[in-house]
């Protein structure tokens, strides 16, 4: 067994699936409830229902970390006693939900041929990832803090501030969902959700799909999907919350055309309500809600307009409409920005830090940071000038602009087409201003991307080769997958499936990736409780019980550009040990990491005592006076 609280204990296969089962459960039921208020329970299909559902269940659970941890009580055991109260509220629901669900899974109707191909084209992909669902978390994000913050909130009762991890003051929906997954089955768990809502969103895509085109449109949509991810490392199998985002994104289209073909505004209700929750689970998901309500405010102005004789009439009817569907939009994102005001000073974290004071966030490391975020964050590869990466961000801006127009002018006819292909070139260029070309930050926005480009270019996708190229698609994917996995992972794909059962073979997995594991397992035995252990390029802060910090983002609460700046701060911090591995990669205008490594080596030779080594990790207590 690991030994380390909230890692999942084995057999993770098991636990893991019946923690699947029960959230995914309670989600549909929550969900289900939530629709009927909303009033978006006619005019879809079960599947659709379905997906929308869950999506909404899934966002509004959030609200039970927010709540214990505004009172103090995000803990182990208050945590179950709610989700469990929560269940018992809803019981008529999931009775509901379940009877439902037999019932559509006996009327499924029988696949084509080429369905059944497509299918068994993706399952060795499929395999791959869900076996790494199931084993130890070695992706250094999860690592260091998509696990650690929600851990570390846990340890401490609340949602409350945590010094060197500046992203646990911007909104964490999807963590805080994660917090409910350590409780009840561990790591193994919070990746699964994340695994289980890639699914649901590619759901969504092929529902849209459906919709317009028929089912090899949105078969396409689908296994565009199933490409894309795996663009970056292994995603879907890592504890990233990526595929949270592209579900709520994606179901908040889907709920979107469902109002728009039926007329129906309280479908528009629900789209919105998504929305804000892809912004809860992360403030950049702002780049596709701020289109979409501008899409739907020009699309209420439209019908509004064939129901007033008067423009200015319309203009009022919209706008009323509006005011109502953007406090849907906030609904679940106002409770971050009060914690983030709160603990911070900013609401808006880390945005703005120039003009509001903010707690340990000067003006100048934000400006650093957006700047790092646009321009140096992607393109290690590339020897590039800032100016000329400011100027390839520009050009490739202007290229979208002009894409775009083209689009509009050659394939579009519609006014309502060309009002989507704004909002998508609106979302595109605002991803573009805030992050810059970073593939992984790109991937939710252009996963949800593939929903207008199958609604606008579907119509061509009934060829009869159409089926072919897709089994092929699938099958070139899941050979993607599959040596993703490997490589992630460090271990084959037998290895994988013994760590889903054998607690030995998880230890083995860990250690192949990880092997400064040990390092963890020494510290979580030997540290005393109270201890404070700053980590240097130890990306497995997950893995340590004890309370840490981290050098990895940019911060003033810790600073290295001096050696007395650095002891002054990591004495007021009450820094016990630190823990250190050798610099790695090239400096940049995030963290200079051989600057770190110097100022961090220099400390603990001077300051501190070598307790411990694994492989090129060091544990040093930190044991002289510091001046």
């Amino acid at each position: 067994m690991l030994s380390s609280e909230f890692a999942t204990a084995a057999p993770s296969v098991l636990r893991v699936s019946c923690f699947a089962i029960a959230f995914l459960w309670l989600s549909l039921a929550l969900g289900r409830r939530l629709l009927a208020w909303l009033g978006g329970s006619t005019g879809a299909s079960t599947a659709e229902l379905v997906v929308v559902a869950a999506a909404v269940g899934t966002g509004a659970l959030q609200a039970i970390p927010l709540l214990l941890g505004s009172v103090g009580a995000f803990e182990s055991t208050p945590l179950l006693i709610a989700v469990g109260a929560t269940a018992l509220l809803l019981a008529r629901d999931l009775w509901l939900v379940a009877k439902r669900g037999l019932e559509t899974l006996r009327a499924l109707p029988r696949p084509a041929s080429w369905q059944v191909l497509w299918w068994l084209a993706l399952v060795p992909g499929l395999v791959a990832i869900a076996l790494l669902v199931l084993s130890p978390t070695v992706d250094n994000d999860g690592l260091i803090y998509h696990l650690t913050v929600p851990k570390r909130w846990l340890h401490a009762g609340a949602l409350e501030y945590l010094v060197t991890y500046p992203y646990s003051n911007t909104p964490m929906g999807a963590q805080s969902l994660f917090g409910i997954a350590l409780v009840f089955a561990g790591d193994c768990a919070a990746k699964w959700l994340h695994f289980e809502a890639a699914a649901l969103g590619g759901a969504a895509a092929f529902l849209v799909g459906l919709r317009f085109h028929g089912r090899l449109a949105g078969t396409a949509a689908a296994t565009l999907q199933f490409l894309l991810y795996s663009l970056r490392h292994a995603t879907l199998g890592s504890a990233y919350i990526e595929g949270l985002l592209t579900f709520e994104m994606c179901a908040a289209l889907l709920a979107w055309v469902i109002a728009f073909q039926h007329g129906d505004r309280k479908w528009f209700r629900v789209s919105m309500l998504l929305a804000g929750i892809s912004v809860s689970f992360k403030i950049t998901s702002a780049g596709f809600a701020i289109p979409l309500c501008g899409l739907t405010a020009y699309v209420v102005f439209e019908q509004n307009l064939g129901r007033h004789s008067e423009w200015k009439a319309a203009a009022r009817a919209t706008a009323r409409s509006i005011a109502g569907l953007t406090g849907l939009v906030a609904l679940p994102v106002v409770p971050w920005l009060v914690r983030a005001a709160l603990l911070t000073g900013n609401p808006f974290f880390p945005m703005l830090a120039g003009r509001i004071a903010t707690r340990d966030l000067s003006g100048e490391s934000a400006a650093r940071f957006s700047q790092a975020m646009r321009f140096r964050n992607w393109g290690a590869t590339v020897d590039w000038s800032l100016a000329k990466r400011q100027l390839f961000v520009g050009a490739f801006g202007l290229g979208l602009v002009l894409l775009t127009l083209g689009l509009c002018v050659v394939v579009l006819r519609s006014r309502v087409a060309r009002a989507g292909a704004g909002a998508c070139l609106v979302a595109a260029l605002l991803q573009l201003w805030t992050v810059g070309l970073n593939t992984r930050l790109w991937l939710p926005m252009l996963l949800t991307m593939t929903v207008p480009l199958i609604i606008w270019l579907g119509g061509g996708l009934k060829a009869r080769w159409t089926p072919a190229v897709l089994i092929g698609m699938a099958a070139f994917g899941s050979s993607i997958h599959l040596g993703k996995a490997r490589n992630e992972s460090k271990s084959s794909l037998r290895e994988l499936a013994r760590a889903a059962i054998s607690a030995s073979a998880q230890r083995q997995v860990l250690l192949g990736a990880k092997p400064q594991f040990p390092l963890c397992e020494w510290a979580n035995r030997e540290l005393p409780l109270d201890a404070r252990v700053l980590l240097s390029n130890y990306p497995l802060g997950f893995y340590v019980d004890r309370s840490t910090l981290v050098l990895d983002f940019v911060q003033d609460a810790l600073r290295f550009r001096t050696m007395a700046e650095f002891i002054a701060d990591t004495t007021r911090l009450g820094i016990t040990h630190v823990i250190v591995r050798a610099p790695f990669g090239p400096p940049d205008s995030l963290i200079d990491h051989h600057r770190e490594f110097e100022i961090v080596e220099s400390f603990v030779r001077d300051h501190g005592q070598l307790l411990v080594r694994f492989d090129d990790a060091e544990l040093y207590a930190i044991t002289r006076q510091r001046h």
